[in-house]
């Protein structure tokens, strides 16, 4: 394992993550941007016992620290993956990102037709108004939505699992 130094572009500050493989998001903080270019290893091949955060870390925070980093780098994976609409695959787009109550606005507001592309950029949808593009982007939110949320149920029972063993039983299958 190697120890981290990350900079969480969104709260403008250096994070740091123990982690096998380089770290795509932070596990406290899924949703925060992180800037790859200033990523660096602070500690090579370190062992769980070597470990300092304020105290050692004891072997069991490690073990979930990593599990934790590992749900979090699968719910990326599945956002990218898309939503389905329309018996296709669309990119879940920044405005998934924003307030509900922005999209709605957006979505009253839009000049008709919208024409989207699907994910690997091969055919086009057009939204004819505001009750399609209402569907459409209601199907992109419920599925990130639903992505975050199966991570979240997984991270949380990984946190409170009370020894390795017990962790290991929860897999991630999704």
């Amino acid at each position: 394992m190697d120890k981290y130094r990350l900079y969480n572009v969104t709260k403008d500050i250096y994070e740091y993550v123990i982690s096998n493989v380089l770290p795509t998001t932070l596990p406290d903080n899924p949703l925060d941007t992180i800037d790859l270019a200033k990523t660096e290893i602070m500690v090579r091949d370190i062992k769980a016992w070597d470990v300092e955060e304020s105290a050692i870390v004891a072997p069991l925070a490690l073990y979930k620290s990593l599990r934790v980093n590992a749900i979090d780098r699968r719910t990326e994976e599945l956002i990218l993956e898309g939503h389905p609409y329309g018996g296709k695959q669309f990119a879940i787009s920044p405005e998934a990102h924003r307030d509900t109550a922005d999209v709605e606005i957006y979505i009253a507001s839009a000049a008709y037709p919208i024409v989207v592309s699907t994910l690997d950029n091969t055919e086009q949808v057009s939204l004819a108004d505001s009750t399609e593009a209402g569907a459409f982007y209601a199907s992109m939110f419920t599925t990130k939505r639903g992505h975050i949320d199966s991570g979240n149920v997984l991270k949380n029972s990984i946190n409170t699992a009370i020894d390795q063993t017990a962790g290991d039983l929860i897999v991630d299958n999704r």
